[in-house]
Order: structure tokens, then C-alpha cells, then sequence
């Protein structure tokens, strides 16, 4: 058996004063996030009431205040996400149907902000998953208990599409790599494909067989899920 040239390689951990400690993450709500981050800040929901989600600069590394600023939702936080285009917005989603947009200061959050700088409303059910368009400036797809996916466009604060094609609980939502289409899971064990030009499934596979929930994810930049 031929030896592996990497065998005298071993890891080299990364120096306490360049980690992030004393986080207090959020465990006990059914988060579709647990961490999102872009090249400023890195957010996660905080452990506290009132649904409140962390922002931290990457530039502060090192252990975290024990109360440190946050964002606060007024609900149970679901879900969040940066804007590929504006490292200092980040939009929510909670269990009382909002979705909101928090615009995060230069330097990171000084105090709890509990204004957002926008409440979108549409949603009839708790909303659980936000995702950015990654190529459409200010445009977010969510999902919801309602069963309904919704387009938004948060500079002009308005719905663009609304999809009702589920029958049951929506459990993930992803974009391709060209963000031509975007797939959906589903608790009905299928999984959907929509063309947001065309304005409606293109698509439809029963994925899985058994009870247990999925999650979809494109393969890279291919076609394959």
C-alpha cells in the first residue's frame, strides 16, 4: 500500500485571540440560519427573548461582550440574510409574518436596535426562510407556513410574485448558480423547480420516500440537485 504523502501534516489550530468566543447562539428555536456572513460582519441568533439576532464585525475578533448590541425582531427570528450588495443590510424573517430590513452602522451595532428601517407584510403565517437574489439588487425570495413563496423588491418595498404551488410546509428555497431558477423541498416529499420569468413551476419530482424532512442544494454550477 502506497503511503500518503501528506501523512506528516498535521493541522495548526488558530491562535484564542483570532477566534470569536463567549457567543451566546440561540439553540432552542428552529432556525433555518445559524450563521451568515459576508466580508464585514457575521450574524447568529442570539440567545435571548423578543427574536434577537447578533451582528458582529469580523474585526473584532476575541470574546464578545455579555450584552452585546443586537438586533432585536419582536418575535421569534426564523431566518436571515445579508445583501450581496450592501454589507451593512440585513433582512429578518419571524414567527409573527414579517419580513423586516435592518440597515447595521458603520463599525457595527452600538445599542439594540428594535426599528427596522422596513416591515414588509404579505405573509399570513409565520415566515421561515429569506434567501437575496444573488445577481438582482434588493431582491429576496421568502417561504412561509402559508404555503407561499413571495418575491420582493425591498428598495421599492413592494411584493413582485407570489407562488402557491405547495401543499404542505416549505422547508428550503435555493437559487442555482446563474439564478435562472430556484428549487424548492417540501414536506409533500416534492421538489419544485421555478422559472421566476416564466411565473411558475417548471418542474415537479417526488424526491424522497420516507417521512423525514429535506433540504435542497444545487450542485455548484451545474443542473444537478
Amino acid at each position: 500500500m502506497r503511503s500518503s504523502k501528506y501523512r506528516h501534516i498535521a493541522g495548526k489550530g488558530t491562535k484564542p485571540e483570532a477566534c470569536y468566543t463567549n457567543l451566546q447562539t440561540n439553540t432552542s428555536a428552529a432556525h433555518n440560519s445559524f450563521l451568515k456572513a459576508n466580508p464585514t460582519f457575521f450574524a447568529i441568533p442570539w440567545r435571548g427573548s423578543g427574536g434577537q439576532v447578533g451582528v458582529i464585525s469580523l474585526s473584532k475578533a476575541g470574546r464578545q461582550s455579555d450584552k452585546l448590541p443586537t438586533i432585536e425582531c419582536g418575535s421569534e427570528c426564523l431566518d436571515f440574510d445579508f445583501n450581496p450588495f450592501d454589507d451593512h443590510i440585513l433582512a429578518t424573517v419571524t414567527e409573527s409574518a414579517y419580513v423586516q430590513v435592518w440597515k447595521i452602522p458603520k463599525g457595527g451595532l452600538t445599542q439594540v436596535n428594535r426599528s427596522a428601517e422596513l416591515t414588509l407584510k404579505g405573509h399570513t403565517r409565520r415566515v421561515t426562510t429569506i434567501d437575496f437574489h444573488p445577481n438582482a439588487s434588493n431582491i429576496v425570495a421568502t417561504s412561509s407556513g402559508d404555503l407561499t413563496i413571495r418575491l420582493w423588491d425591498i428598495e421599492k418595498a413592494n411584493e413582485l410574485v407570489k407562488y402557491e404551488e405547495h401543499g404542505d410546509a416549505i422547508q428550503s428555497l435555493t437559487w442555482n448558480y446563474d439564478t435562472s431558477i430556484m428549487a424548492t423541498s417540501c414536506k409533500d416529499k416534492y421538489l419544485r423547480i421555478f422559472d421566476p420569468r416564466v411565473g411558475n413551476v417548471v418542474d415537479k419530482v417526488e424526491a424522497v420516500d420516507g417521512a423525514k424532512g429535506f433540504k435542497a442544494a444545487w450542485v455548484g454550477n451545474s443542473i444537478e440537485l
